[in-house]
């Protein structure tokens, strides 16, 4: 199949997810997120949902993988892993780009989003948090 053939492919995907499938839980922080918007186009909820999926995928899978004998059934697995990883990278790095390009947002400043689907710019104290939270597993 054409390259150019796998990316309307992926978009489907999205389109054809249930809206709200995962939402944000993270609460505002009042000290640190300046509230920009609300997120209220349904294909981006749709990406963000995906975006989620798969890397939920992705760690049940490496889970899988640590009770997995079989070497050949680990490889396969770990091939699984890094499929899901990409795909929720590359829908989640999408979702950033469009989430700023739909809310024409191009300040230099990190965004996040917030329950409620509320579109955030993150200070920099809590740039870190982020940071972290992510390298530990959080959404």
């Amino acid at each position: 199949m054409e390259i150019t053939q796998q990316v309307p492919l992926l978009l489907a995907e999205v389109e054809t997810s249930p809206t709200d499938m995962f939402c944000p839980r993270e609460e505002m922080c009042n000290d640190h997120d300046k509230l920009i918007g609300v997120v209220d186009n349904e294909f981006l909820r749709k990406m963000y949902g995906c975006a989620q999926l798969h890397r939920r995928e992705q760690k049940r899978t490496q889970l899988e993988i640590s009770f997995e004998i079989d070497e050949q059934a680990r490889t396969r697995l770990a091939s699984t892993v890094l499929r899901e990883r990409y795909m929720a990278d590359w829908l989640m790095e999408t979702f950033w780009f469009l989430l700023r390009l739909h809310t024409n947002y191009w300040e230099p400043t990190n965004i996040g989003l917030r329950a409620g689907w509320k579109f955030v710019a993150v200070s920099p104290e809590h740039e870190i948090a982020d940071i972290v939270r992510r390298a530990l597993g959080g959404e």
